[in-house]
């Protein structure tokens, strides 16, 4: 098999076959080097520009690769570094530098003169249960400073039926319901207990917590609760409370008379003194499914349904205000109270919607 070079040769001596001058082998020679040479010297310049190509993807994915290698290396493991700096007075400020970001911050742990250093990552199992003397409290005692938690909670003249009561998340994990035209402000105190002042009608569930006491503020006394379910109202005339779950000790802010409280009992707190009542307050129903009367007029049986069920009732005689009701109901609503007092009085009820409308002869004064 002939090779490049003398199939070269011989076209070329075809194309100048008729030339007066003939072509020498040395001739030959000479150009088909040049042409050679021409040729390896661009093949090599496509390999060199492709290699230094390759070159350079290859760095540019190792530096990506290098880089998010030690991104999320960090990512993943925060250092902190803390360095004490030791201040006049003798206070010393805990400074926190962040090396991923290398900003500097102030930390709020602050040690006075004198005092050695707490471990910050105390438990709260290690806390000792904080002692608050409830009898020493004060209503108008300031609360509110800097730094503090505090929350107000009020409520419409309007509330959702009891069906689909809602229930509101305190900061301290607390869980509270407010009834109309009732108000509750929470404050985590500067003293280091939980406040609640109430003001109306007011279900709470408590968290225990004893390193932080909650204690609740009437119009009439202050109570301390250790856990949980507690059902309170405060108003014009007198504190009502009925503790469902826990403990609970109720201080009166005049006389400082002190009353314990057990689970199913009820006080009255007012000017007269706490007194202990023999049936839960009926304003808590809506809660506690029962509701007790004696000699109740039918236009307080009336207040209590609109207050616990959002009742609507409609009355044809106005006399049937007047009409008097004793019974007590368990698991109570409004069709089966209703219909409780009209078999008791020779009442006829009747429903529309969810509107019941209520006729017969009535009581006169």
């Amino acid at each position: 098999m002939k090779e490049d070079k003398d199939l070269l040769k011989e076209l070329l001596q075809t194309k100048f076959k008729d030339d007066v001058v003939p072509s020498s082998r040395t001739s030959f020679d000479h150009i088909f080097d040049a042409v050679q040479e021409k040729s390896d010297d661009k093949s090599s310049f496509f390999w060199y520009t492709a290699g230094v190509i390759l070159l350079m993807l290859i760095g540019v994915v190792t530096l990506y690769y290098i880089k998010n290698s030690k991104t999320s290396k960090t990512s993943i493991e925060e250092i902190t570094t803390e360095i004490p700096i030791q201040k006049e007075n003798n206070i010393l400020i805990t400074k926190t530098e962040d090396t991923i970001s290398n900003k500097k911050e102030d930390n709020t742990t602050i040690i006075l003169e004198n005092k050695t250093l707490e471990n910050t990552t105390q438990t709260k199992k290690d806390v000792p249960a904080k002692k608050v003397d409830v009898t020493t409290l004060k209503p108008e005692d300031e609360i509110i400073e800097k730094g503090v938690i505090t929350v107000t909670y009020t409520a419409s003249e309007k509330y959702a039926s009891t069906e689909y009561t809602k229930y509101n998340r305190l900061p301290d994990s607390s869980t509270i319901v407010v009834r109309k035209n009732s108000k509750v402000n929470f404050t985590a105190t500067k003293q280091g207990y939980r406040r609640a002042d109430i003001t109306g009608t007011v279900f709470l569930n408590i968290k225990n917590d004893a390193s932080e006491p909650f204690i609740l503020f009437g119009k009439y006394c202050k109570i301390q609760i250790t856990g949980k379910s507690f059902a309170i109202h405060s108003g014009a005339k007198a504190d009502l409370m009925t503790l469902l779950d826990g403990s609970a000790k109720v201080v009166h802010n005049v006389t400082k008379e002190v009353r314990d409280l057990i689970p199913g009992e009820s006080l009255r707190v007012d000017t007269n003194g706490i007194s202990l009542l023999e049936k839960s307050p009926n304003r808590f129903a809506w809660k506690t499914g029962k509701l007790y009367y004696k000699d109740a007029l039918v236009d307080q049986i009336i207040n209590d349904l609109d207050e616990n069920y959002d009742a609507k009732i409609i009355l044809k005689n106005g006399d049937i205000l007047n009409c008097k009701y004793s019974g007590s109901f368990e698991k109570a609503n409004t069709t089966k109270i209703l219909t409780g007092i009209a078999k008791s009085l020779n009442l006829q009820i009747t429903k529309k919607d969810d509107i019941f409308i209520i006729t017969g002869k009535g009581c006169s004064d």
